[in-house]
This record gives structure tokens, sequence and C-alpha cells, in this order.
């Protein structure tokens, strides 16, 4: 990225929801994951990390003083590594700022802010998203060895009775 190019990285508040709902539903759109998203889930979202920052927060991108994407991190943590991880669940930058090193400044941003704090770092990429993928591996991920289930909650059969 030149060295004319002002990034900034701040954490969202409320006058930001709409533009992230809109960005969000985008990045949906472009990418498409498990659920589809909505402008609801988004304010959802950002009312519950305002409501409990320990549960992680919403970072805007601003170029030039210009929203151009976000992240999402949500903290918890794993036994198995003994500390916390920051879950990268969303990042996205709007497509007339791509390929300007913003993505690549953000997780360079995340790992110093959270040296000596998080013991790692984890998102996940859909299969068909190379370009994610690709810097992904550049910055040092690799797949875990275990695999990513999920189960939506109230979806499972009912067990069996014993006797």
């Amino acid at each position: 990225m030149s060295d004319d190019v002002q990034l900034s990285f701040r954490n969202a508040d409320e006058n930001d929801t709409e533009q992230l709902a809109t960005m969000s539903v985008q990045f949906y759109q472009e990418d498409p994951g498990g659920d589809p998203m909505t402008a609801d889930k988004v304010r959802r979202t950002a009312a519950e990390l305002s409501a409990h920052p320990d549960k992680g927060r919403i970072i805007i991108f601003s170029e030039r003083g210009c929203t151009v994407g976000y992240g999402i991190l949500i903290h918890f943590w794993s036994n198995e590594y003994g500390g916390d991880i920051i879950f990268i669940d969303e990042l996205y930058v709007i497509p007339e700022a791509r390929n300007r090193g913003i993505a690549t400044s953000f997780f360079h941003s995340v790992f110093l802010q959270y040296a000596g704090v998080a013991v790692a770092f984890q998102l996940e990429v859909t299969p068909r998203n190379s370009r994610a993928k690709d810097l992904y591996l550049r910055l040092g991920f690799r797949p875990a060895k275990n695999a990513f289930m999920f189960l939506r909650n109230g979806a499972r059969q009912a067990p069996g009775e014993c006797g």
C-alpha cells in the first residue's frame, strides 16, 4: 500500500450500523456461505457487541475519511490452546477499494493489537473464495487439523429412549 493512502481502523458505533448492514448484505451476496444475511441480523450483532464488548467488536475501515470495509472480531477462550482466540467472523472491503492492501493492513493491525493477548487467530473461508484463501495463506493461516462442524439449535433429532 502506498504511503499517500490515509487508512484507519476504528471501533464501530451506532452511526455505522446502516452502512455496516449494507456492506454485510453485499458481502453475503458476493460470497454466500451459510444463511443469507439480513440487515436485521447485522443490527442485532451491532447491538449485542455494543452491549457486551467482552464478546467482540466491529472494526470500520476508513480510507481518506470514507468507509471502505469492516471486520467483525469475536473473542473466546480455548481450553485446547490455553487462551483467547480471536475469530475473524467477517472481513469485507468494498469492491472499488480492493487490491490496495487494506485487508492486509487490517490483519497486521489486529495481530499487533492482540500480541500477547490472543494465543491464536481463526477464520473461515468459503471453498470457492480463492482470493481470500490466498491472502490468508500469505498471512500465515493454515487449514486446521479438525473439520469445522455446525448444528443449528433446535435442528437435532430427539435421542432414542433407553430401555
